[in-house]
């Protein structure tokens, strides 16, 4: 796990302590948690910039039949449109 994590689990369990909610939390669970909340904020940030007109694509490594497998294809394919 990166240090950022490990500070962000350390954190979470922390603030459960103090509001007494603190059963067993895992670290899988403060995981889920970090990445429900970075798709959250990913989908708002593209929802807006597509407001703006800016193409958004993401590509995930585990990501199911993207339609572009990297920047280049994703390049070549906007120049030629």
């Amino acid at each position: 796990m990166t240090l950022s994590v490990q500070e962000k689990v350390r954190e979470f369990r922390d603030k459960a302590h103090r509001s007494k909610l603190l059963a067993t939390v895992t670290q899988e669970q403060v995981a889920k948690k970090i990445y429900e909340d970075a798709a959250r904020q990913w989908d708002d940030l593209a929802e807006k910039l597509e407001k703006t007109g800016v193409d958004v694509v993401l590509v995930v490594p585990e990501g199911t039949n993207p339609k572009y497998k990297n920047s280049t294809e994703y390049l070549i394919d906007r120049l030629l449109k």
